[in-house]
């Protein structure tokens, strides 16, 4: 399909300027994540790695109960 014919939504130039204004950025790994919010008082229930590199990892945290507040 040519993309400079579309029907509906931004034009091909503005999709490419927000794509392209993602970059750079900074990547955490999935151990990094899961420590940061450990520290912060919350557990993992699961973790999605994404099916390709430049996908986004899916995240389920619980906050962790206080016993000092039971």
């Amino acid at each position: 399909k040519n993309p400079f014919k579309r029907e509906r939504g931004m034009s091909f130039y503005y999709d490419l300027i927000d794509w392209l204004g993602g970059y750079p950025y900074e990547y955490a790994s999935i151990d990094e994540v899961v420590d940061c919010f450990s520290r912060l008082g919350f557990s993992v229930l699961r973790v999605k790695k994404a099916s390709v590199p430049t996908g986004c990892n899916e995240y389920l945290f619980k906050l962790k109960e206080d016993k000092n507040n039971d």
